[in-house]
């Protein structure tokens, strides 16, 4: 899959069986501790991020997409919103169910400024 998708391998997350659901709450477990983690969702999207991080106690934040401004994203409200508790945010690329793409550049702005804020 690595080749495939020339991706270094230690960047893929691969399961079996139960799919995307699994690899869901396999991130969810890997990075948050129940109770005192939160996850960053952007509805309207995929709904079981939302669905497995509560099931695990973790707190959700929603930062929602606007269907006035097309439902596009504006990292600056993630940003805006950030705090060391969010271990994890989902971001749904292509959309489910808008259909809205994330520019790559956009993902890797938002990934170096919270790098930033991180350390």
């Amino acid at each position: 899959m690595s080749q495939i998708m020339n991706v270094p391998s230690d960047h893929l997350l691969l399961t079996q069986g139960r799919g995307m659901d699994e690899g869901i709450e396999l991130l969810i477990r890997a990075f948050c501790v129940s109770s005192l983690d939160a996850v960053v969702t952007t509805p309207p999207a995929f709904g079981y991020y939302s669905v497995a991080a509560e099931i695990a106690g973790i707190q959700v934040r929603s930062i929602s997409l606007q269907e006035e401004e097309g439902f596009t994203f504006h990292p600056e409200r993630l940003l805006a919103a950030w705090s060391p508790s969010i271990k994890v945010i989902f971001l749904c690329t292509p959309n489910n169910p808008t259909g809205n793409c994330i520019p790559p550049r956009v993902i890797c702005s938002l990934c170096e400024a919270l790098e930033v804020r991180a350390s």
